[in-house]
């Protein structure tokens, strides 16, 4: 047998050992598109997997089936403070640094409604007990939130929250990702 025929079998091996959860993990990428709404707001638009984010944000110690049952068991007032608790630790790690030095964090964030996120809870819940062959994903959720500085926002490096990592980001014609490796980058805002 060839060395590439041998790395060929060991990879689709490895692929078919997989199980739902971590392929709903990778179902698709994270996207942040940023758009600028007047020289003073710039408008952010996150397509991500929003239960795989919660998880690393809130509980990355457990496991991502026990951590779907903890949060589909969630009161409106707990999932909110989740939520809330979600929406700060982003904002604590996410933002523009402008060239004085300045840092602007999202604000007013735009969440899924909790009905659209327990339906999605429910679906990932019945997932990951599927048959590893299944690789199933849940679709991607969009969250908005905004930068607002007090002067006009033009030049500026963007920092993400680890756990949004890897993401694509998009920015008309500027289109570039962010990683562990590499996770900042410094753009102009068109």
């Amino acid at each position: 047998m060839s060395l590439n025929k041998l790395f060929l079998f060991f990879a689709l091996l490895i692929f078919s050992l997989t199980n739902s959860a971590w392929a709903q993990l990778v179902g698709h990428n994270n996207n942040l598109e940023l758009s600028r709404i007047d020289s003073k707001n710039i408008q952010c638009v996150l397509s991500v997997n929003l239960l795989q984010l919660l998880h690393q944000v809130l509980s990355p110690q457990s496991s991502y089936a026990d951590f779907l049952q903890s949060i589909a068991e969630l009161s409106d007032a707990d999932m909110d403070k989740a939520l809330d608790k979600l929406t700060k630790a982003l904002t604590a790690k996410s933002f523009l640094t402008l060239p004085e030095g300045a840092q602007l964090s999202f604000k007013l964030w735009q969440l899924p409604s909790k009905q659209l996120i327990r339906d999605a809870i429910k679906v990932s819940l019945v997932m990951v007990h599927m048959p590893p062959n299944a690789a199933s994903h849940i679709d991607p959720m969009l969250v908005q939130a905004r930068f607002t500085g007090k002067l006009p926002i033009s030049r500026v490096q963007l920092q993400l929250h680890p756990a949004l990592l890897p993401v694509f980001v998009s920015n008309k014609d500027d289109k570039f990702w962010l990683t562990r490796e590499i996770p900042m980058a410094i753009l102009d805002i068109n």
